[in-house]
């Protein structure tokens, strides 16, 4: 589960108590676009309550969590099914004529919660029923886009609050804005056609020729960025940055080892999301049935052991519900370039774009270990030498193979707070349940005073302690007197 960071904040109420189908985001701030979700509170008898959730953009959620009660009741299992998160209350001796909780919520693409407290949902109306609550379907309802979906309900917006419309020309937007090969983002006073350009996009304004061209740029497999007899080059008008990433092509400033070719590309993490990155779209489908690996040359100053995720994807993902296919590699080498291999045997040979997310879950600062330089990206399928020996190449992973030398994504990480062997990593009085989750262990917990909580220790996610909290990485803070906090520090 994911854990929810707690806030008090003084907040707007929301003046109804009945709920079908209200939109609402994280808190009711307005701004929190990507948090919204359409909320429904509804009585099944007298005994039990419905509480449902569905997003109201195009990313999926994948959690609901019912927070602080002022009357308690039993909680069902959590189900989602067919987009819709839902949850059931039930008072056995009869429900309270009005109620009120916390409700939180995730989604897909976010690593934390969101949440109404109680402020947001103050008496609830446990006997009043939805009757007429409407079908859900995101997508985009512009009659003149590309991707038109007729039977949506709610036009969809990706987490920038771009709509999810896809427009083949600047003669077909909804009005002055930014062409994406994946949505469009409408002008604004801090966004206009320098930034458009800047990220990628094609800037429609009043001055726009009518044969403004709008083609997607595409290329194939294998890309190595050098430069043609006839001129022509992989640059980055063929990637288009996301969350955080940003995308060159540039002349190799490390021509050794592996690598001496004179043309790299390079993305610098900075800011944004744990999978900030950017993406390249393929002219053809990649099908896997013979030639199952992608192999990329890499050159980072992150640590050894600095996690390379590949997504490949249907370029309209947001309208079909993302279906994807992801790998991991993690870097055996620093400050040298090596060839990771990403073992793709599995996927569907539905998808033509390639999402490339170095170091994976932690946010870059733009620093010398949040840029990676990478080049010769081919799909192959490898033919095996006495010399390859595929299998887990990360030693903190639970099945690390030090004979291997070509990483295979297979590496299997244990529990928090425990090792690989399914042990507590800490467990003070030896009864099986870890201490940074035993609230009566014998060790003084309930002697020790609110005044004076003392951070014992800091552990990441794979419970190893950690000595130094770096910007970008979460980290559990673990205090004397129990209690177990999860931080972001940036």
């Amino acid at each position: 589960m994911k854990k929810a960071l707690y806030i008090t904040l003084l907040l707007p109420l929301i003046a109804s108590a009945q709920f079908c189908s209200e939109l609402v985001s994280h808190f009711n701030i307005e701004t929190e676009i990507a948090s919204e979700v359409l909320l429904t509170i509804s009585n099944i008898d007298e005994n039990n309550l419905s509480v449902s959730l569905v997003s109201a953009n195009s990313d999926p959620i994948d959690g609901i969590f019912i927070g602080a009660q002022t009357n308690v009741a039993q909680l069902s299992t959590s189900l989602i099914e067919n987009g819709i998160a839902s949850i059931i209350l039930t008072w056995p001796d009869g429900a309270p004529a009005t109620t009120s909780f916390e409700i939180l919520w995730s989604k897909e693409s976010f690593g934390g919660n969101w949440m109404l407290g109680l402020d947001n949902l103050p008496e609830i109306n446990t006997s009043y029923t939805c009757s007429e609550i409407p079908v859900y379907a995101v997508g985009c309802t512009d009659e003149n886009a590309s991707n038109f979906n007729a039977d949506a309900t709610i036009q969809g917006y990706d987490q920038w609050g771009n709509l999810q419309c896809l427009y083949e020309s600047c003669n077909d937007i909804p009005e002055y804005g930014c062409i994406y090969n994946d949505g469009f983002g409408i002008f604004s006073s801090a966004f206009g056609a320098e930034e458009c350009l800047s990220y990628g996009g094609i800037p429609c304004t009043e001055n726009n020729p009518e044969d403004t061209d709008t083609t997607l740029y595409e290329t194939s497999l294998p890309i190595n960025f050098e430069m043609s007899d006839n001129l022509f080059q992989v640059d980055s008008n063929y990637f288009t940055d996301f969350n955080g990433g940003s995308f060159s092509v540039l002349i190799n400033p490390f021509q050794t080892g592996i690598n001496t070719s004179k043309w790299v590309g390079k993305i610098i993490r900075n800011g944004g999301d744990i999978w900030a990155g950017s993406k390249v779209q393929l002219t053809n489908y990649l099908d896997f049935s013979e030639n199952n690996f992608i192999t990329i040359k890499i050159y980072t100053q992150a640590p050894v052991g600095t996690q390379i995720r590949l997504k490949i994807e249907d370029p309209y993902y947001i309208d079909i519900g993302d279906p994807s296919y992801e790998v991991d590699a993690w870097t055996s080498v620093s400050n040298e370039w090596e060839t990771l291999t990403f073992d793709f045997s599995d996927s569907p040979p539905d998808f033509n774009n390639i999402a490339f997310m170095f170091d994976f879950d932690v946010i870059g600062d733009g620093s010398d270990e949040s840029t990676f330089y990478f080049d010769d990206i081919v799909q192959t399928n490898i033919s095996s030498t006495t010399n390859d020996i595929y299998g887990c190449t990360y030693e903190p992973a639970c099945n690390y193979n030090e004979q291997a030398n070509i990483d295979d994504g297979s590496c299997i990480f244990p529990e928090l707070n425990y090792d690989c062997d399914g042990n507590c990593l800490n467990d003070f009085d030896m009864d099986g349940v870890c201490d940074e989750v035993d609230y009566d262990d014998g060790i003084g917990i309930q002697e020790v005073s609110d005044d004076h909580v003392t951070l014992i220790k800091m552990i990441d996610i794979l419970g190893k302690t950690k000595k130094e909290h770096k910007n970008g990485t979460f980290l559990f803070y673990i205090y004397n007197n129990g209690t177990v906090e999860k931080i972001m520090k940036y």
